[in-house]
């Protein structure tokens, strides 16, 4: 059976009990799927936001099919050159991400990010400001398999509407820790370790940057409410990319439960609350 054939069956498959040794092989490469923020592709290349590049296995990845990897360290971004089967082979492992087992081992090099400094408070709960305005939906709408069911954390989405450029704004006081050049997703991240994954469009990985300017650089501090990026909406709709802004918590974020959520989001005003 040819590598393409392969693929297309399992993602045919029916069998949802247990993830394939081959799905389970690729995401023990990448550092487990706890590892893994985000499911991207291109035309060949698997385009994964990750949390920690010390826990992806290169030479794994490279037996398993990858004719080439390149690890983004500072932007926390691995791509895995697959040939022209990447696009269902991503589409397999989001199919079967929420059975995958969790088989990633953390380093002693591992951030402690959840770990309070002795004698140093957080606050017990903080106010999210909308990036952006717009419809607030939820994130099971999205049907996507990844974001909808949870994986990657709680949270919502907010339907961007026109063709104007508008601007995103920074949720909190707080840094990007982790983007893409496509600057099409990013980590923002607070000094009182909560952390927030934003996706710019399900697929806007497809305009490769292009309708995204970036006003802030990467671990620049950024006070709440001022601009993060200018995104043209227009580029957006003449591309056919969706327009629908996902904000989730990440694994890492010492607070996790969103509330008092708004229906509709108001650039720069309260629109939920996370403890």
């Amino acid at each position: 059976m040819s590598n393409t054939n392969k693929w297309l069956e399992l993602l045919e498959s029916n069998n949802l009990d247990q993830a394939p040794q081959e799905v389970q092989e690729l995401v023990d490469a990448m550092g487990g799927i706890k590892n893994i923020v985000s499911f991207n592709n291109s035309v060949s290349q698997l385009r994964y936001d990750i949390k920690n590049t010390s826990l992806v296995d290169v030479e794994s990845l490279k037996k398993l099919g990858a004719k080439k990897v390149n690890l983004f360290t500072e932007q926390r971004h691995i791509q895995v050159e697959m040939g022209d089967v990447v696009e269902t082979i991503n589409k397999v492992v989001k199919k079967y991400a929420s059975v995958i087992v969790d088989n990633s081992k953390e380093s002693s090099t591992t951030t402690t990010t959840n770990k309070e400094v002795k004698g140093q408070s957080y606050p017990s709960e903080i106010n999210v400001i909308a990036p952006l305005s717009g419809e607030v939906v939820s994130l099971e709408s999205l049907n996507d398999g990844v974001f909808s069911n949870n994986l990657v954390g709680n949270g919502l989405a907010i339907k961007m509407a026109g063709n104007s450029k508008v601007e995103l704004v920074a949720p909190f006081n707080g840094r990007i820790i982790s983007m893409p050049g496509s600057k099409t997703q990013f980590i923002f991240k607070t000094n009182c370790d909560v952390e927030l994954i934003i996706l710019i469009g399900q697929e806007s990985y497809k305009l490769d940057g292009l309708g995204i300017e970036g006003k802030a650089s990467l671990n620049e501090e950024v006070e709440a409410g001022k601009p993060l990026f200018v995104v043209d909406l227009e580029k957006f709709t003449n591309e056919n990319i969706d327009k629908t802004l996902i904000i989730s918590t990440t694994s890492d974020s010492r607070l996790k439960t969103v509330s008092e959520l708004e229906k509709t989001a108001v650039s720069g005003q309260k629109l939920f609350k996370l403890s």
